[in-house]
């Protein structure tokens, strides 16, 4: 037997890292290899994943492996090259490792895999075309190597204006050269859903990895996990909830567990921040089930329950019938800002507009009640969500009781706002037509005029543009003490409270004959009223001096 029984990722030698003798036939260097992925899995921990790939990359290849044996045994200048490599990559100084690297190829230019790692360190400076010459290079020393083969695939893919199609061929060769490894079907994937938008062949691509063998277990997880990570992209719950049944049948053997919670954690994690709340509790309740005693998925599992449960209770409140508008207006805007969906200084500006329009809410009945009725449900029924600003629905609540009324003007629906209590005859500040409030709401005037309305003045007000115009309270003044003391001007007022609305009307929307007939109709009559009422005061003050 070639096999050892314990793995060393960090350990220089490459059959130390899989706990393999030089001896290992390429079945033990295959089954080393997926025992140790088990323990250190790329997206759990990348930096001891990435040394035990390099390990077996290069063993499982007859001639990587054989370049690597001459390696060893090439001698001192070597060596030391090779340890002032490995101190440039832990400073991760790149430009100090491609230097190294080409001395290196200097002294032993076939050797291959030290092409494929100068091609990596061009690949780190976005050096794509001196990337691909490298791996071109190792290729042409190693026909039959898919590392090199699938790292030529991300060269032409991560280059500006990338060759995808070349790309794309690149990775089905890799693929082709050994069906067992997932990396060439990921990377496929990839540029399918990344740079071609070609979503459905993506997951085609992994379906086929995955079923390849007709066994679901443990090598299928990385592909499982790309499609999630695409599934969750996608909002697509129906993929994301197959995917995670997937999960659950694998999940069996210790190792397979922590991989598959860390998976599902970090599955969570990203629709938890998509605001996927439901499906983010599924993935992590199933990791908690997996890693019972991870306090991190659990404190999560808990977090994230509540922010679904939060969320289900916005929704219930907006879709009620019995909230007001401007209450689900604020549950709206604060939800957004709770979950960082709109910018600080747009959240300010639409506070603003939404305090304006509750000053006028809040002094307006049925209104006020309506909404203090809202919170009171919510608060009672909803608590988290009141607690969006608990602080400030309380302020409305305790808002004073309302000093106007307002309803749907009977004749052309929109709001009409009185003084509340103050029951009588109106005109409609939209269609100028009479409106009669009393105690059970509004209702049509039904003709004839009483003395103290503030109807009227349908006209005037058209023309002046100003309910409490001065030129239209002097009609108004004119009307109440004196044609409101005479029959026959009574009759005349009802005559043109029957026959000026239409007039009035018609007026408001031709700005030229509204101007027309405040100038050289109404301001002269005006002026005219005027000085009746001053004689006419004049008149009955001289009347209380001779009595």
């Amino acid at each position: 037997m070639g096999k050892s029984s314990n793995f060393n990722p960090q350990h220089e030698n490459f059959y130390t890292r899989l706990g393999l003798e030089e001896i290992a036939s390429s079945v033990e260097i295959k089954r080393a290899f997926f025992n140790a992925v088990k323990i250190y899995p790329p997206e759990k921990d990348p930096e001891n994943s990435k040394l035990i790939r390099e390990a077996y990359d290069t063993l499982i290849h007859s001639i990587a492996r054989s370049e690597y044996d001459t390696r060893n045994k090439f001698g001192d200048v070597l060596a030391n090259l090779e340890i002032n490599l490995n101190d440039s990559v832990e400073d991760e100084d790149i430009d100090e490792q491609i230097r190294i690297l080409k001395k290196i190829l200097n002294i032993a230019p076939k050797l291959g895999i030290y092409r494929n790692r100068l091609g990596n360190a061009f690949m780190e400076k976005e050096q794509y075309g001196y990337a691909k010459t490298q791996y071109v290079k190792a290729h042409n020393q190693d026909l039959e190597n898919p590392v090199y083969i699938l790292n030529m695939g991300y060269a032409e893919s991560e280059r500006p204006y990338g060759n995808y199609q070349e790309a794309e061929n690149l990775f089905r060769k890799a693929w082709d050269l050994d069906k067992d490894d997932y990396s060439p079907p990921r990377a496929l994937a990839s540029l399918y859903y990344e740079k071609l938008d070609q979503k459905r062949k993506a997951h085609a691509v992994l379906d086929e990895a995955i079923e390849a063998d007709g066994v679901l277990d443990f090598k299928d997880f990385f592909c499982i996990y790309d499609k999630i990570h695409f599934y969750a992209l996608a909002h697509n719950k129906s993929g994301l909830a197959r995917e995670l049944k997937r999960v659950k049948s694998v999940a069996s053997k210790k190792e397979e567990k922590e991989f598959a919670g860390f998976m599902l954690y970090n599955t969570g994690e990203q629709l938890f921040d998509l605001r996927i709340f439901d499906l983010s509790v599924e993935f992590l309740k199933t990791a908690h089930l997996l890693l019972p005693s991870d306090s991190d998925i659990e404190n999560f599992y808990n977090e994230c329950r509540k922010q679904a449960k939060l969320l289900k209770n916005v929704e219930k409140v907006l879709d009620s019938d019995r909230i007001h508008e401007i209450v689900k207006g604020l549950i709206g805007l604060y939800a957004s800002r709770y979950y960082g969906e709109i910018d600080p200084d747009e959240f300010v500006t639409q506070m603003e507009k939404f305090k304006a329009v509750l000053t006028n809410v809040m002094d307006t009945e049925p209104d006020s009640t309506e909404v203090k009725e809202s919170f009171k449900y919510i608060r009672q029924y909803h608590k988290d969500v009141y607690n969006l600003n608990s602080g400030f629905f309380d302020i409305l609540l305790d808002f004073p009781s309302a000093t106007s009324v307002g309803h749907s003007c009977p004749h052309c629906g929109d709001h009409v706002r009185v003084a509340k209590y103050d029951y009588g005859n109106y005109e409609c500040p939209h269609c100028y037509k009479s409106i009669s409030y009393g105690s059970g709401g509004y209702t049509k005037a039904g003709g004839g005029y009483t003395s103290g309305s503030s109807d009227w003045c349908f006209i005037a007000t058209a023309v002046y543009e100003d309910y409490n115009h001065p030129q239209v309270l002097t009609l108004r003044e004119f009307r109440d003490k004196i044609m409101s003391t005479k029959s026959w001007s009574r009759n005349l007022i009802e005559i043109y409270y029957k026959n000026s609305p239409p007039i009035a009307g018609f007026l408001k929307n031709h700005r030229f004959l509204s101007g027309f007939t405040r100038v050289m109709l109404l301001n002269p009559i005006i002026q005219f009223i005027r000085k009746i009422m001053k004689y006419t005061e004049w008149q009955s003050n001289e009347q209380k001096k001779g009595e």
